[in-house]
C-alpha cells in the first residue's frame, strides 16, 4: 500500500587487511590540532591541513579495495575531495555538520572501542510524518576497521566521547562521477 519514494543510501564496508591499513592511515595522519567549536564542543583534527591537498593521506591507494566495491554498488567512478583525521580524547565531541549538497562522505573508525565510544549520529533531512519529531540514525554494531559512506548532505555529528579511551575516525569526501 505504500511505496518507498526517497530512500538514503549508506554503504557500510569492513576494511579488508585492517591492521596494516590502519597503521597507514595513522602514519599518513600527520599532526592533530586542538580546534575549539561553538558551544565549547571541540576535537582534534588535520582538517585545516589536509584541505589544502586532495589526498594527503593517500586514502585512495589504502582503501582501493574499500572504494572499489562502493563505486561498484553506486554505478561510477569517485574522485576524493580532502581527507583527515578526527581524535576525541575524554568529552570531545563534533557539533551537527554535513559536508555539502554533493558527493558522499566517509567515517572509516581507526581507533574505536565498541565497549567504550559510539559511532556517528545521523539525522534525516526531513521530520516524521506522523509525529514532525527528527529523525536520528546510529549505525549498530560498529567496529574499529568499519567504513560507512553517506551522502554528503547528510546531517551528522559525534557525541561526547565518555571514556578515557581516544576515537579516531579517518574522515573524506568524495566527488563521484557517474559512467
Amino acid at each position: 500500500m505504500f511505496d518507498d519514494i526517497f530512500a538514503i543510501k549508506v554503504a557500510r564496508i569492513r576494511v579488508s587487511d585492517w591492521e596494516k591499513k590502519k597503521n597507514k592511515i595513522l602514519k599518513n595522519a600527520g599532526e592533530l590540532i586542538h580546534e575549539k567549536h561553538p558551544k565549547g564542543e571541540f576535537l582534534e583534527t588535520n582538517f585545516a591541513e589536509a584541505k589544502r591537498w586532495d589526498d594527503r593521506m593517500n586514502v585512495m591507494e589504502i582503501l582501493d579495495d574499500e572504494l572499489s566495491e562502493f563505486m561498484i554498488g553506486c554505478g561510477g567512478r569517485v574522485l576524493l575531495n580532502g581527507s583527515w583525521l578526527e581524535r576525541s580524547t575524554k568529552g570531545m565531541s563534533h557539533s551537527i555538520h554535513n559536508h555539502g549538497a554533493l558527493g558522499y562522505s566517509a567515517a572509516c573508525y581507526v581507533c574505536y572501542d565498541s565497549e567504550v565510544h559510539t559511532p556517528t549520529q545521523f539525522i534525516a533531512p526531513f521530520n516524521n510524518p506522523i509525529d514532525g519529531m527528527v529523525t536520528q540514525y546510529e549505525p549498530d554494531d560498529i567496529e574499529e576497521g568499519d567504513l560507512i559512506l553517506f551522502p554528503s548532505y547528510l546531517h551528522h555529528y559525534t557525541k561526547p566521547n565518555l571514556s578515557d579511551k581516544e576515537r579516531i575516525v579517518l574522515s573524506f569526501n568524495l566527488h563521484c562521477i557517474t559512467t
